[in-house]
């Protein structure tokens, strides 16, 4: 079936990560490995990170639509075009491509499975709170009934409809289908007023990526109560960062930290790459048969608060 294996993690993306000493006569592959580095395999991207009609809308009749796969594919060539024309090259971008690299970043977190599985978990647990609630009103006598639903306000003109279970159904079924374009939207022109910063590092292995490739990090979280421990984008300290090849690693920030900087130290590059692997739903990537230690660390900064206890990267 044509467009039926949808990836959320492009493979024109994913090809930068292509094992440079890979034997001509093999197909360019990407090395993949467990979140936990346990083991890694040989792939090649277009083999990675896709499921069958992820994104496809579908119709009563059996009619596929293909509009959000399209929307995709059009922003990711648009992204490749600008990252090996421009930012390879260390040229200022346009507005406009800012805006499309922006995009790109914003549609890398709302486009994963490990997205798409949190909230339609989170859609799918208020449904079954709506179900319980619904089936506990059905027991009720008639007048007791009767009573609770005159009790329900009138709606006033202007007012949204309310959710119904079929629409929490949908949710929690069909999340991206109903939210992804207007999550990317959102995020995106959010993205548009912080700094960005492009570092560079000609290190080996470089930069990684996983299936989750976008990273919200707050290095200041940790010194919050847990219940408020979730980066968000309202924060003064809040980064996003994801890596564009093994090469460059794009980080928006509200630090003042813009343009190109080369990477001085070796440590903060390691940083980024533990931010990205910890960040995994699954499994990293590495353009070599290479994990290292520092991607594992595990360690907290000292000044923790003590009723935190966990290490700031989230999902």
């Amino acid at each position: 079936m044509q467009h039926s294996k949808q990836h959320y993690v492009p493979k024109s993306y994913l090809e930068s990560w292509c094992d440079p000493d890979c034997p001509e006569q093999m197909e360019p592959y990407v090395w993949t490995f467990n979140e936990d580095g346990s083991s890694s395999k040989k792939k090649a991207p277009k083999n990675i990170f896709y499921e069958k009609d992820m994104y496809t809308i579908k119709g009563k009749d059996g009619e596929r639509d293909l509009s959000i796969e399209h929307s995709l594919s059009s922003l990711e060539g648009a992204f490749t075009g600008i990252r090996d024309n421009k930012l390879a090259k260390r040229k200022i971008l346009e507005p406009e491509e800012q805006l499309i690299v922006c995009a790109f970043i914003a549609a890398m977190k709302a486009r994963s499975a490990s997205h798409r599985d949190h909230w339609q978990n989170q859609w799918g647990n208020v449904l079954g709170k709506m179900e319980h609630m619904n089936e506990q009103f059905n027991k009720m006598p008639v007048e007791q009934r009767k009573k609770l639903t005159s009790l329900t306000p009138p709606r006033l003109p202007g007012d949204p409809a309310p959710m119904t279970m079929r629409d929490m159904r949908e949710l929690s079924t069909s999340h991206l289908q109903i939210n992804l374009m207007s999550e990317i939207g959102m995020m995106s022109h959010a993205f548009m007023s912080l700094d960005m910063a492009i570092f560079n590092t000609d290190g080996q292995p470089g930069f990684i990526t996983s299936d989750d490739p976008c990273v919200f990090y707050d290095p200041e979280i940790h010194k919050l109560p847990r219940w408020m421990q979730t980066p968000h984008l309202g924060s003064a300290t809040i980064e996003i960062g994801l890596p564009i090849s093994p090469s460059q690693y794009i980080l928006l920030n509200r630090q003042g930290i813009n343009g190109h900087i080369d990477m001085q130290e070796s440590l903060l590059a390691e940083e980024l790459n533990k931010r990205t692997r910890f960040s995994a739903y699954k499994e990293f990537v590495v353009s070599q048969d290479v994990a290292k230690d520092e991607w594992f660390d595990t360690s907290i900064p000292p000044e923790e608060s003590e009723d935190s206890g966990q290490t700031n990267e989230t999902r």
